[in-house]
């Protein structure tokens, strides 16, 4: 149900963004130079210019079926619209028997000392989903889950590459059921939808690269996490996390690392495994100490601030070089027992 409103205020009223183009198929033989061509991109990942693209809005007033109806309405007549006829040659390498049996469906011609079957035929081709993005435009409320749930069923989402929600459909993505059937989910971005927990199906978008979950109201992380070997960003800055799951450290390919604006005061983060983070952000932690950096050996960005530094004559100012070359290249340092071990 949508949530509730004071009789006679202004209806929630929420957008559903929705780009199409080529499938990954496609994509991946023609969608990186047209993207390179068209300066398109994110996260380092070039995306083709879409096809065609459709608003859909909807409010907390309008029934669920009316709701449901014009989005199928709309959808189809896009999808009828942009729909493509294409001539498919399939080549098949076939024992002369199979080739004898099949001679009144198709022609055989030898290839070498092998029999070749062709099949020519036409097929009808629709733009599939590529991105989809969910904003509230009016008023402050929730949209319904079984409305979003309802509209979804309605598009092919075996396609999508970019997901991305604000303020409004917190309450969807805290559900199993929300995390199932984006298989080819690149980027994820759910900033700013308030949200306290994420399920722990999060583990089954494997190929996911870019997780943004910044600005919401999280205070731990399933530990399926692990299963995004494949992630590359993963930005949690400003939540409430006072601990990393350890299981973080099967995200091999992470580049970038977000934790800025949370309560981690002990962060137990094993890098060894990160070898090819880039840049790790800490600033706005209570923290007391740092995890050991030294297997980062491709980190260039590290963010800090209000460490608490404790002396301790066994560990001296020449082991913490790498960090200072690190850390004040090109900087201006105001930190007086930093500067003097940076001066010795």
């Amino acid at each position: 149900m949508f949530s509730r409103r004071v009789f006679g205020g202004t209806p929630d009223t929420f957008k559903l963004r929705l780009e199409y183009g080529p499938a990954f198929s496609e994509y991946e033989l023609l969608g990186t130079t047209q993207a390179a061509n068209e300066g398109r991109s994110e996260g380092g990942v070039p995306l083709p210019v879409p096809v065609a693209v459709l608003e859909f809005d909807f409010n907390s007033d309008e029934p669920e079926t009316t709701i449901v109806e014009r989005f199928v309405q709309k959808t189809s007549y896009l999808l009828l619209e942009r729909i493509e006829q294409r001539v498919s040659l399939l080549l098949k390498v076939c024992e002369e028997e199979e080739t004898e049996q099949n001679s009144g469906i198709a022609r055989a011609s030898t290839f070498g000392a092998q029999p070749v079957t062709s099949t020519i035929c036409t097929v009808l081709i629709s733009p599939s989903l590529r991105v989809l993005q969910l904003s509230r435009t009016s008023a402050s409320g929730t949209a319904s889950e079984t409305v979003l749930q309802n509209l979804l069923k309605h598009c092919d989402l075996h396609n999508v590459w970019k997901v991305s929600a604000t303020e409004g459909f917190g309450n969807f993505w805290t559900s199993d059921t929300a995390m199932n059937g984006w298989e080819n989910l690149r980027n994820l971005n759910l900033s700013n939808c308030s949200l306290t927990t994420i399920p722990a199906t999060i583990g089954l978008i494997s190929k996911l690269k870019t997780l943004r979950l910044s600005h919401n109201k999280l205070i731990s992380l399933p530990n399926e996490v692990s299963n995004l070997t494949d992630l590359e960003v993963l930005a949690l800055d400003y939540n409430l996390l006072t601990a990393i799951p350890p299981e973080l450290k099967s995200c091999c390919s992470l580049k970038e690392l977000n934790l800025e604006g949370n309560k981690l005061a002990k962060p137990v983060l094993d890098l060894r495994l990160l070898t090819s983070l880039e840049t790790l952000n800490l600033f706005g932690n209570p923290l007391e100490y740092l995890p050991e950096l030294s297997p980062c050996t491709l980190l260039r960005s590290l963010s800090l601030a209000n460490v608490r530094i404790i002396a301790d004559a066994g560990y001296t100012s020449h082991k913490l070089a790498p960090l200072f070359q690190l850390t004040f290249r090109r900087s201006s340092l105001q930190h007086p027992l930093l500067a003097g071990a940076l001066g010795n």
